[in-house]
C-alpha cells in the first residue's frame, strides 16, 4: 500500500453513486488488514459511504460498516476460522465527519478505534446526518442481517459487504 504522512492507506473501490433528496453519496468497498493481521495483507473489506456536504455544512461525512469476529484475536476464534467453522460475529458502524473533503480515506489504524458495535452506535448517534435515508437503510439492513455467525466460506466480511451494497443500490 502507498504511504502518505507515515500512515498506510488502502484504496477504496467505487461501487455505486446515489443522489437522494439533494444529498450525493458514493458507496465504496475498502480493504484493510484483518484485525491483528499483517498490514501488507489487506483482505478484510468494509462498506464506506461518503456523503457530500448539504445545507451549508462543511467537509465530508464518512459512514462505514463491516462484519468481524466478536473476539477477533482470541486463539479459540482463530482456530475455528482456520478450520472453516463458524464463530460469533458483530457488525460494526462508524460515523466520522471529515473536515478536509479532499482526503476522505480512512486508514485501518485510524478507523479501528472509532468503530462501534452497531446497536450501541445507532442508539447513541447524535449527528444530524445520521437520520438520512441511505444511512437509515444501511442500519436497518444491518439490524436485520440474518446470520451473525461469521464463517470464512459462506458468511464473511465480503458476503456481508456485497449484500449491504446491493440493498443500498435498490
Amino acid at each position: 500500500p502507498a504511504q502518505r504522512r507515515g500512515r498506510s492507506w488502502y484504496p477504496k473501490l467505487l461501487v455505486a453513486k446515489r443522489s437522494n433528496n439533494g444529498e450525493d453519496s458514493q458507496i465504496y468497498l475498502q480493504t484493510s488488514p484483518l484485525i491483528g493481521g499483517p498490514s501488507w495483507l489487506p483482505v478484510h473489506v468494509k462498506v464506506v459511504l461518503d456523503q457530500q456536504p448539504v445545507n451549508g455544512e462543511k467537509g465530508l461525512f464518512t459512514h462505514s460498516w463491516d462484519f468481524v469476529p466478536l473476539k477477533a484475536t482470541d486463539p479459540a476464534t482463530l482456530q475455528k476460522l482456520t478450520t472453516l467453522q463458524s464463530t460469533a460475529g458483530v457488525i460494526r458502524y462508524n460515523n466520522v465527519p471529515i473536515k478536509d473533503s479532499t482526503d476522505s480515506s480512512l486508514s485501518s489504524k485510524d478507523s479501528g478505534s472509532r468503530f462501534w458495535e452497531l446497536a450501541s452506535a445507532i442508539r447513541g448517534s447524535k449527528t444530524k446526518r445520521a437520520d438520512n435515508d441511505i444511512v437509515n437503510k444501511a442500519n436497518e439492513f444491518c439490524q436485520n442481517y440474518p446470520n451473525r455467525n461469521l464463517q470464512l466460506v459462506n458468511n464473511n466480511c465480503w458476503t456481508f459487504a456485497f449484500q449491504l451494497v446491493q440493498s443500498l443500490k435498490e
